[in-house]
């Protein structure tokens, strides 16, 4: 966390040097893309670690039947936390198709501005590939 964004941690990828992705390398997919199944994977056990540390753990429970990260707070409320990266300036191949040529919104100047401003990738899973070996 180094402050630039109030209550994130911020994942700063390298520029080819191995020291600062070796950090990184249990999320590395085998074509070289971070893998939002394993990147989940992990934030669940640290979040199920710290409900188990905590001094509200009698208030605070993990939701264990799915692989997103879901509380169960005071047998009340459940809240979902969802992992983003915030990816600035920077807009991902898979969104290429966006927007839809034959569609006239947004205006250009909406479409420019927005891909200059960058993205935030989600680890959230996607419905339809539940219990489907994905890389999505």
């Amino acid at each position: 966390d180094d402050g630039s964004l109030p209550g994130c941690a911020v994942l700063k990828l390298s520029d080819g040097r191995k020291r600062s992705m070796s950090l990184w390398v249990e999320f590395i997919t085998a074509s070289g893309y971070l893998s939002a199944r394993k990147m989940r994977s992990r934030f669940q056990t640290l979040v199920a670690q710290a409900c188990d540390k905590c001094a509200y753990r009698d208030s605070v429970k993990m939701i264990a039947d799915t692989t997103e990260v879901k509380l169960r707070i005071r047998e009340r409320y459940i809240v979902q936390i969802t992992p983003s990266f915030k990816c600035g300036g920077i807009w991902p191949r898979s969104a290429g198709h966006w927007p839809l040529p034959q569609i006239p919104w947004p205006h250009p100047n909406l479409v420019v501005e927005t891909k200059t401003e960058g993205c935030d990738l989600l680890s959230k899973e996607c419905a339809a590939m539940q219990g489907k070996q994905s890389a999505m």
